[in-house]
């Protein structure tokens, strides 16, 4: 969900989540639904470097900007660096489209 959903949202996805499910924001649910170009993708996808595709992984696969740069042995101001990069130069919206997008190459589980 996005920083900026309303205190109803938040109480439902802690409901969700605190029963063993997950919550999507309605935003994100149509930010992933969203059609694109494949062929237009595939050469973004080859535009980025190996760093960045580790970092959309990981972005995509829910972990935090602290977890990432632990993982990774960077600080966590060098993820959301990296992260903003990825989100203009794939000109997506935010995470979710990170998350879209790497969902549509396989590079999440």
């Amino acid at each position: 969900m996005f920083k900026n959903a309303a205190p109803h949202e938040l109480a439902e996805a802690i409901r969700q989540v605190a029963d063993g499910g997950t919550y999507f924001s309605g935003e994100v649910t149509m930010t992933l639904l969203q059609p694109t170009a494949p062929s237009a993708n595939a050469s973004l996808l080859a535009a980025l470097t190996e760093r960045e595709i580790e970092i959309l992984r990981l972005v995509a696969e829910g972990l935090s900007s602290i977890e990432i740069g632990q993982q990774l042995f960077i600080s966590p101001r060098t993820v959301d660096t990296h992260r903003n990069h990825l989100i203009q130069k794939l000109d997506v919206n935010g995470i979710a489209g990170l998350v879209r997008f790497a969902m549509q190459h396989k590079l999440v589980k």
